[in-house]
């Protein structure tokens, strides 16, 4: 634990918490888009169940004035007649890569006597971008119309010439018509599947919704991966650090070594050689009289 003191310093504690901020951030990311993953697989499951379903009658489908989100594309008959003096074209709408016009017509239910939005279908543009001069005829009189339910869109909040609007929001029809919002279904309106007696001229129908659920589920695990990253480069910084400080201190220790060797050996060549003892003074008394008897002696004359 020693070795990660170094943890603790202000530059480390700045690399962890930049580490924990990422990894949620990456997490978070990571779980959104598991979340619209799990969103398009319920669309698509709804799809399945609701577009080749058989028709049921629109009062009994919509009881009361709420949409439930099961209940989209849900097809549905009305027996009615349409109030042609008040369709209306949603522009800016795309239908097989090209830009044209949606036909939207009120549909008064004979039955109940409340009105259904209808969206006849896709009409393309003029050649100069404008509203073709002849719009698809619409038919009179009594009419049973066989439509799937699709949720209201939002407002957009713009403004559009006379007789347009930016998006199907109910609410923004039934305000440029001066409808009574009580005699209309505000949270649907009805994409047409056929109608009868038809015209020849109708608009070219809705297409049923892809089943494709995006990238949400690589875009998932990719974020999972940057969190990942993340953490092994931490990890990785944290050992390279700690090897650089060992090597750093067992190459402080080696010098330290070499420093205590060298002042040893200095001490030992500065020491005066010690002095030569003799073993006991008989093997000194040897030792002279050795010598002596090297000498030649001189004779003595007897007196």
């Amino acid at each position: 634990m020693k070795d990660l003191r170094f943890l603790l310093s202000r530059e480390w504690l700045g690399y962890l918490a930049f580490l924990i901020v990422f990894g949620l951030v990456c997490l978070a990311l990571s779980n959104w888009q598991f979340a619209r993953r799990d969103e398009a697989a319920h669309r698509n499951a709804v799809i399945a169940a609701n577009w080749d379903a058989p028709a049921q009658p629109l009062a009994d489908v919509l009881a009361g004035d709420a949409m439930d989100e099961t209940q989209r594309y849900q097809s549905v008959t009305i027996t009615g007649s349409y109030r042609a003096s008040d369709q209306l074209l949603v522009r800016n709408r795309v239908y097989n890569g090209q830009t044209g016009y949606e036909q939207l017509v009120p549909l008064a239910d004979d039955s109940t006597g409340r009105i259904l939005i209808i969206d006849r279908g896709w009409i393309a543009s003029s050649s100069q971008g404008d509203v073709p001069e002849t719009l698809p005829s619409i038919p009179t009189g009594t009419v049973t119309v066989v439509a799937r339910l699709n949720m209201s869109e939002q407002s957009l909040g713009r403004d559009s010439p006379t007789g347009q609007v930016a998006s199907i929001s109910v609410t923004d029809i039934v305000t440029t018509l001066g409808l009574d919002a009580s005699s209309v279904y505000a949270s649907a309106y009805g994409l047409l599947a056929s109608e009868s007696p038809g015209t020849a001229d109708t608009p070219s129908p809705a297409q049923k919704p892809s089943f494709d659920e995006g990238m949400h589920l690589s875009y998932a695990f990719q974020w999972i991966a940057f969190a990942l990253l993340g953490v092994i480069g931490f990890v990785y910084a944290l050992r390279t650090t700690r090897r650089h400080q060992r090597e750093d201190a067992a190459d402080v220790e080696a010098q330290e070594s070499d420093a205590r060797d060298g002042a040893s050996y200095g001490r030992r060549r500065a020491l005066p050689a010690p002095r030569r003892t003799h073993d006991s003074d008989a093997a000194y008394e040897d030792a002279v009289l050795d010598a002596q008897g090297d000498v030649p002696q001189t004779p003595v004359r007897p007196g």
